[in-house]
């Protein structure tokens, strides 16, 4: 057995560090604008400055936390501006992947999909509404991966963490969930009938009625 070198325990200490934060970010146990201060990660992982900046500036990149000169790092809060680009980047790469997916999907698992959608019962409650959240994102996870096409996969995974702050500041809004739900159920029929034509549309139509029913509730995000 080869021993794990102290570089190698440095990162992966850094990965479990990067990985816990994200999760924390992502199910709003740390809340948008709130602040990330270096002293107490440092005291809560039980590691030096270094490792816990590198984890900062890599949360960083990719949108999910803010540096502001005079008040440190934030939990990312997004604005309309931020929601409109991320819905903007949305329309320009889920669309294409749902005609590619259309060509490229394995049949049988949009059949266990499809059928996990068809067992659902529409009630406006809490369990209801983070299971339909849940089934969407199945959804588009598997249309990422049925392009077979590592950008489209990795943009649409960052998107889809981005997609997941604004659904903590929006409080998962039942109403869109329920539109969404419909949507998905016809992007599912056209991936079944492999038309791509369809499939895109049917992609775009969802993501540009989400994002008017994000406007319509009177999104304003942060400062």
């Amino acid at each position: 057995m080869v021993k794990a070198t102290t570089k190698d325990a440095t990162r992966a200490s850094k990965e479990w560090i990067y990985e816990q934060l994200k999760k924390d970010i992502l199910s709003d146990s740390l809340h948008p604008g709130e602040p990330l201060v270096e002293r107490a990660l440092v005291k809560r992982f039980g590691v030096s400055r270094t490792p816990i900046r590198e984890v900062l500036r890599r949360l960083e990149q990719e949108h999910l936390v803010e540096v502001h000169p005079n008040r440190g790092v934030l939990v990312r809060k997004l604005t309309l501006e931020d929601v409109r680009n991320i819905f903007e980047m949305r329309l320009a790469i889920e669309p294409a992947a749902a005609r590619l997916a259309a060509e490229r999907h394995d049949v049988h698992e949009l059949e266990n999909i499809h059928e996990a959608f068809l067992r659902v019962t529409i009630k406006n409650d809490p369990e209801t509404l983070q299971y339909l959240v849940a089934l969407g994102a199945d959804l588009h996870d598997f249309i990422a991966r049925s392009t077979y096409n590592e950008l489209f996969i990795e943009l649409s995974h960052q998107l889809r963490n981005l997609m997941i702050l604004i659904r903590n500041m929006t409080k998962q809004h039942f109403d869109i969930e329920k539109r969404s739900y419909f949507a998905h159920l016809r992007i599912i029929r056209a991936l079944q009938q492999r038309n791509p034509v369809q499939s895109e549309k049917a992609m775009r139509n969802h993501l540009l009625e989400t994002w008017k029913g994000i406007l319509k509730m009177g999104f304003k995000g942060g400062p």
